[in-house]
């Protein structure tokens, strides 16, 4: 028997053991009963080979039959199995098959499932295979519920696979039963609990941990038969709250569309009078716009801004024979005409000139406000987000006090200022405007456009914010209220469908979650086809969903059809297809296909090495040693730039190396190595009063600098975590967006939202230089060489300064919204910039020009947050909203791979480790993740802050790891 392997087949009468040993041994000799009488009454063997081994297969007498008592059938049981054990001989497992098609688990099948597991002892479950038959009897969506119902009912199957058990589907046809037999027969053979009660402890069978469960057996029936009566009641009472519910609903509906009608005649009525009033006053002040009119054209022939006909005036006029109003009424037209053209910088100019003609008038005057509230919708189109907020506020003012807080004009001002907000990402003050945005529900009902932008928008915020409920709320009202107004198969509706989908997931509703992801599929099959990529993207988040909720054969279909589409609509090596076939190979994994799973894992592994080699050739930069780089860097070595205006003429050397490969390899270490997984927090450091927006480690890394939104600079020591100083300078209520280092580190730059660059020289504390931007620098850095200044702004424009003389070198224009984040690569040739139009654009230096345009982030305020380059300088990596980080070839500007969070948390900020092997994401939720750059999963996380992560940041030996909050505080953590 030197290679012989025992496998016993067990489970209750009926369950297919004797069938399942027949399709893999092939053995026709073998019984197999359709009544619930066991055709196996004692213990049968069966041997066959299989490869390289001689496997024997055990049928047992199956529980719960009716011409054998379970004890008795223990009873052989235990007997055979302590022969075997005094023999030397163990199982090498146990197929435990259970019918699919049995309604519910009944008394009987519990209390043979609790005899089973003290059969086996804890120890044993890793070399249990659990397997569900008679999947013909049934239909597959009955089959998938009661399969799932099992997996997670800790009385059954719940805890032997939390404890290593494997589970499987096996069809009627035996589909690949050898496999799992020849998997199973490689385990290590192990003793099962009652073996070593019997043998080993000398214990009575009557007293045996198996025996015990029988005795407990009519207990145990009789509190099924309870239980499953108390939950037939529970069932009835919540069938009769739902009618309750349903009627209450129903009256409640009936009372608001009576009053919804009401409102109707009421405002009809209202409609009318003011209808008669309107046109009295048209009538009067017919003869004031023709007078306007010709004081804009004072010409024979006018051209009306509006009809765009010719108007010939019988008279001349100058401008003293028209009143101030009469010439506003005719700029305010005039101005709007423009504006529906998007002639915005000619519509600007009549809006100004109304407010210049009425500077003396209060807020509320009809003209003033309606001007500003146009010129904040001018301004809102140019992204001049701060001031389209100004003018909105102003605009709101004047409302508030002539037509009232309440008023439905008002509150599309009020709608229009949180969109601002929502942009300036000022979550905290936009939600109360959104709220208050709603109350035309009053007016104009909940299918009002504003209302249900608003509700939508609410339930990004919530989300963003981590409030699911609320947000699922928001979610919900504005679908109901898409599905009447747009239709159930709107994109708008559709997309209002997604998001509440995806809440669903993540409060665990998964069921209300399924059905939001299958009505969202056969919609968008329907209108895009059964291959876009929506549907494609809408098959794998149920596939996640059904992974989640452990229902692995779903998941593993959707997972599939993923698969195959983005194969043949991305590429067999595109990133999010070897994601969706490395998702498969987990639940293949969990459902025992380790056939499939093996040629699954090689198919990703090829690819992925095939992306590698094809993008470029590793070189003898490459295979480097540290020493020899270390030697190369030490070559390196700038001029250190002055802090107090150099010469123009002053000498700066070039970075040497600069023709190293384009290939980056995280193997070759660049800087010191850092091992994440041994991050110790070392200090915390509250001194901000602010949200922390930067933190940055001087290049010594004796020094520690954070800025945020108090408008100031903090100095700590970060090796104590003692404060050492506090700079000030930027206007008060400024915020700190961003910090840089000079390469010698005696200069420092802080971008802020007063539209200003500071330098600071470091040994004095003093600001030497202040660069005037016009716009919030969100994004700043200096150059390698330190010669350079680089800024990101609020204006769409990137910015590159001389530092020496202070001189504008280029004003980059090409971003299409804010640009959030710039970074220099190592060899100071290029720069990446990032932002709020969701790309990421690479410059060369030295021209100013865009050498890439990477559309990184696509999809809904997906805003780009983050952009950095490896230490090599060969990839860029750039962090977004949408919860992803993605690595760019610099070069080319091609996909590498996409590191997606499997918390679904917003990426607020990145930072590559000195050896470029790992890359720390900071984290709406307030953790920190570190990712293998090379092979793109997570490593390690922390959760670091009780708020959002807004800034992080390695030492330049890879010790150290700061972290800046909106909690606002600094940790310092140390590896």
């Amino acid at each position: 028997m030197g290679k012989e392997r025992y496998i016993a087949v067990m489970g209750v009468t009926g369950a297919g053991k004797s069938s399942f040993i027949k399709l893999v041994t092939g053995d026709d000799s073998i019984k197999v009963g359709e009544s619930l009488a066991s055709e196996t009454q004692e213990l049968g063997t069966y041997k066959f080979r299989h490869k390289d081994r001689t496997i024997v297969l055990v049928d047992t007498p199956g529980f719960d039959d009716t011409t054998q008592k379970d004890a008795d059938i223990l009873k052989l049981l235990a007997d055979w199995l302590e022969s075997m054990y005094r023999a030397g001989t163990k199982l090498s497992g146990i197929i435990y098959l259970h019918r699919i098609s049995d309604d519910r688990m009944r008394g009987s099948t519990m209390r043979s499932m609790r005899m089973f597991r003290k059969l086996c002892g804890e120890s044993f479950y890793r070399n249990l295979l659990l397997g569900t038959t008679c999947w013909s009897l049934i239909s597959e969506e009955i089959g998938v519920q009661r399969e799932k119902e099992l997996m997670t009912d800790q009385n059954f199957w719940k805890g032997l696979i939390a404890k290593g058990a494997q589970f499987v589907r096996i069809p009627d046809d035996g589909w690949d039963a050898k496999e799992l037999v020849y998997d199973l027969a490689r385990m290590e053979p192990a003793s099962l609990q009652i073996q070593e009660e019997m043998v080993d402890q000398h214990t009575n069978f009557n007293d045996l941990s198996a025996t015990q469960t029988l005795d407990d057996g009519s207990k145990a029936l009789q509190e099924a038969q309870e239980e499953e009566k108390r939950r037939q009641q529970e069932e009835y009472q919540r069938q009769v709250d739902e009618q309750n519910r349903k009627h209450e609903q129903q009256r409640l509906q009936l009372e608001q569309e009576k009053q919804i009608k009401l409102r109707q005649f009421q405002l009809e009525t209202e409609h009318s009078i003011m209808a008669e009033s309107i046109s009295k006053f048209q009538e009067g002040i017919t003869n004031n716009i023709y007078m306007a009119k010709l004081w804009l054209g004072n010409d024979p022939y006018y051209t009306c801004p509006t009809c765009h006909e010719d108007q010939r005036p019988p008279v001349q006029t100058t401008p003293e024979m028209v009143d101030d109003d009469t010439k506003c009424l005719a700029l305010l037209q005039q101005g709007n005409a423009l504006r529906e053209k998007e002639n915005w910088i000619e519509a600007e100019s009549r809006y100004m000139q109304i407010l210049q003609i009425k500077r003396d008038r209060a807020p509320e005057d009809e003209f003033v406000r309606t001007s500003r509230f146009c010129l904040g919708i001018i301004y809102q189109e140019l992204n001049r987000f701060d001031a389209a907020a100004s003018m909105y506020l102003l605009a709101m003012e004047g409302q508030e006090k002539s037509l009232g807080p309440d008023n439905i004009t008002t509150l599309l001002t009020v709608y229009r200022i949180a969109l601002v907000y929502m942009e300036q990402e000022k979550n905290e003050e936009a939600l109360p405007m959104f709220l208050r945005a709603i109350q035309r529900e009053k007016e104009l009902g909940a299918t009002d456009e504003v209302v249900i932008a608003s509700r939508y928008n609410l339930g990004l915020l919530q989300r963003k914010l981590g409030n699911y409920s609320a947000s699922r709320i928001m979610y919900e009202m504005a679908l109901k209220a898409e599905e009447e107004t747009l239709g159930v198969e709107s994109e708008s509706t559709l997309t209002t469908l997604s998001e509440l989908a995806n809440i669903y997931k993540l409060l665990d509703w998964f069921d209300d979650s399924e059905k939001c992801y299958l009505r969202l599929l056969a919609a968008r099959e329907k209108s895009l086809g059964k291959d876009s990529k929506s549907v494609l993207d809408t098959c794998y988040n149920a596939a996640l969903l059904y992974r989640k909720a452990s229902n692995n054969a779903a998941a593993e279909t959707y997972f599939r059809r993923a698969c195959i589409g983005y194969e043949a609509t991305l590429g067999p090596n595109d990133s999010e297809t070897l994601e969706a076939m490395d998702k498969l190979a987990e639940v293949l994994v969990l459902e025992g296909k380790r056939t499939e799973v093996a040629d699954l894992y090689r198919t990703i592994t090829s690819r992925r090495q095939t992306t590698i080699d094809s993008s470029c050739e590793l070189t003898k930069t490459n295979a480097q040693s540290l020493s020899e780089v270390q030697s190369q860097l030490d070559e390196l070595k700038m001029t250190r730039p002055s802090l107090q205006a150099p010469s123009p003429t002053t000498e700066y050397p070039t970075p040497q190396n600069e023709n190293r490969s384009n290939t980056w390899s995280p193997n070759v270490n660049i800087g010191p190595t850092t091992n994440v997984q041994d991050a110790k927090l070392s200090h915390t450091l509250s001194g901000q009063s602010k949200t922390v927006q930067s933190v940055k480690f001087s290049p010594s890394n004796t020094t520690l600098v954070s800025g945020g939104n108090d408008a100031t600079v903090h100095k700590w020591d970060s090796n104590t975590g003692s404060w050492l100083s506090t700079l000030t300078g930027h206007k008060a209520h400024s915020s700190i967006e961003d910090l840089a280092f000079a390469p010698d580190g005696n200069m420092l730059a802080s971008g802020s939202s007063d539209e200003t660059i500071q330098l600071w020289d470091m040994r004095t504390n003093a600001s030497v230089q202040t660069l005037v931007q016009g716009a919030t620098a969100y994004g700043v850095a200096i150059s390698p060489d330190g010669t350079k200044i680089a800024a990101g702004l609020s204006n769409n424009k990137v910015q590159i300064w001389d530092s020496r003389s202070m001189r504008l070198l280029h004003d980059c224009k090409g971003h299409k919204s804010i640009v959030r984040s710039v970074a220099f690569s190592p060899n100071g040739k290029r720069l990446a910039s990032t932002g709020n139009d969701k790309t990421v654009r690479v410059w060369d230096i030295q021209a100013g020009e865009i050498l890439h345009t990477i559309k990184a982030h696509p999809g809904m305020m997906n805003y780009a947050m983050a952009v950095a380059f490896s230490p090599d300088g060969k990839t860029i990596a750039s962090g977004a909203l949408d919860s992803s980080v993605k690595l760019w070839k610099t070069e080319t500007g091609d996909a590498v791979r996409t590191l997606k969070s499997k918390t679904s948390s917003l990426v607020r900020d990145l930072a590559f480790s000195p050896d470029g092997k790992r890359i720390a994401v900071g984290q709406l939720s307030g953790q920190v993740e570190f990712w293998s750059a090379e092979e793109g999963f997570a490593v390690h996380s922390l959760k670091a802050h009780k708020k959002s992560v807004q800034a992080v940041t390695f030492s330049s030996d890879g010790k150290l790891l700061a972290t800046g909050s909106e909690d606002k505080t600094v940790m310092i953590w140390r590896f």
